[in-house]
């Protein structure tokens, strides 16, 4: 990894013009006066602002600087003339060359005693003539990020159900089908009423844990019962109907992030490890197939860790939509922005949901309710 960030760093100095001393050089004197106007407000970078401020479309190395937690300064510059600058480390009373760089910009490499005690200067170069030094800038704590992981301080999932009408001519459904799912771990088990009613019913519960998608069964299966010894044949296509069970289940997680209210939010990556498919079944009826299902990861815009079902809403603002299986790191930042903007305040955490199918009736049956295991925040700040 060491070796990889030292391609990175000449990398980067080729492409700006960077010279990184490996050695200390003497300390020289100060330039004598220029009319060439100094640089102003010098600064360590600390917003994807700065990065594209300065670098533009090489704004993701310094976007990979600040999560390694790197020391990168600019600074502002009025006078159109200026071709290039030279970057000084100027505590200990000299002025020491760092590097010589066309951009508004400058890594500094991390010395083996860290950026503790250190401080910097830049001169404006317009032809043969140097500037005066800009404002000196000292390391302070806060100026470099911090990248932490955070585990979620609590989970709830709301599993809603309906089952469309069951009519079999005559008279009611004549088989029970008690519909059932529970993971390897026992952690999740919900159960359904039978499904004998001629009138559609639905419901809801709750239960621990991170799971979200959807289940889908046509209940087209024929069946033959024994009612008052009568032999009654019933399908689930009678009468042009097509009775179904339709199963959803959105998750909350929530981060106790208000340690960091003092800090200044960078970005956040949010990692999400599906482990397990769950496919509902009953006595009668069997939902095929099963795998990973699309879901939103949004925002959520009410209190649902006291009273989740029903409370398990979220705001478009930000939404992200995963296609695929989640990656590690589904970049959450434009959600926790607004969190670190209102202090946490209104940080009520994510909402996975699992997308519905349009219409009444599903068109085939499938499984794809997905459990989720030890979802993570990792959060990049100063």
């Amino acid at each position: 990894m060491a070796q990889r960030r030292g391609y990175v760093l000449i990398a980067l100095a080729g492409i700006l013009g960077l010279s990184i001393l490996g050695a200390p050089l003497p300390a020289g004197a100060a330039p004598a006066k220029s009319t060439i106007a100094r640089p102003t407000h010098l600064r360590p970078v600390q917003s994807k602002a700065d990065c594209v401020a300065v670098l533009s479309l090489l704004a993701a190395i310094c976007d990979s600087a600040v999560k390694q937690g790197d020391l990168q300064l600019i600074w502002d510059e009025s006078d159109k003339a200026v071709t290039g600058y030279k970057v000084f480390r100027v505590d200990g009373g000299g002025h020491q060359l760092l590097g010589t760089v066309t951009k508004r910009y400058f890594l500094v490499k991390k010395p083996s005693e860290g950026y503790a005690n250190l401080c910097f200067a830049v001169q404006a170069l317009a032809g043969k003539q140097t500037s005066a030094d800009s404002p000196r800038y000292c390391y302070a704590p806060g100026a470099t990020a911090t990248t932490r992981s955070f585990k979620a301080s609590f989970t709830q999932t709301q599993v809603a159900w309906s089952a469309s009408k069951v009519d079999c001519g005559s008279g009611p459904f004549p088989a029970s089908a008690f519909f059932q799912a529970a993971d390897k771990e026992g952690a999740f088990t919900a159960f359904f009423p039978p499904l004998r009613n001629e009138r559609p019913t639905s419901g809801s519960i709750g239960v621990l844990g991170v799971y979200a998608g959807a289940e889908a069964a046509l209940l087209s299966l024929q069946q033959h019962a024994d009612i008052f010894g009568y032999k009654q044949f019933c399908s689930g296509n009678y009468k042009g109907t097509n009775p179904s069970v339709q199963v959803n289940a959105l998750a909350g997680m929530a981060f106790d992030l208000g340690e960091l209210a003092r800090h200044k939010f960078y970005s956040a990556a949010l990692t999400l490890e599906s482990v397990q498919t769950l496919v509902y079944t009953s006595g009668k009826f069997t939902l095929q197939g099963g795998g990973w299902c699309a879901v939103h990861v949004g925002a959520a815009t009410r209190e649902w860790r006291l009273s989740p079902l029903g409370n398990m809403t979220y705001s478009k603002r930000g939404l992200v939509t995963l296609s695929s299986h989640p990656q590690p790191g589904i970049d959450v930042s434009p959600i926790v922005s607004v969190w670190a903007s209102q202090r946490y305040a209104a940080a009520y955490g994510f909402i996975v949901a699992g997308l519905l199918q349009p219409g009444p009736n599903p068109p085939t049956s499938e499984a794809c309710l997905t459990k989720y295991a030890s979802p993570s925040l990792k959060v990049v700040y100063f």
